[in-house]
């Protein structure tokens, strides 16, 4: 532990967090819509979820707002990973 805190200094080691923290929820957010986009590219599917319900539609609407929301949180948090990191450089 001495090792990393002689590399590494608090502000660095919170910027390095919030940066993985970033990564993995937008790696976790691509292959969420990554799912969704293949099972609407089944032409049966895709034409049920059209012509049947409207609730479908409400819940590919609000899944596309999930992953809205989880690719802002995931960019913020990278973004402010990596300049917490550059910032506490000494």
């Amino acid at each position: 532990m001495d090792f990393i805190k002689n590399l590494m200094n608090e502000g660095q080691m919170m910027g390095v967090g919030f940066f993985l923290l970033g990564v993995f929820l937008l790696n976790w957010c691509a292959k969420m819509e990554r799912r969704d986009y293949q099972i609407l590219r089944d032409p049966k599917l895709k034409w049920e979820m059209i012509d049947k319900d409207k609730k479908r539609t409400r819940d590919l609407k609000r899944q596309s707002m999930r992953g809205t929301i989880m690719t802002l949180t995931g960019l913020g948090c990278a973004i402010y990973g990596a300049v917490t990191f550059f910032m506490n450089v000494e």
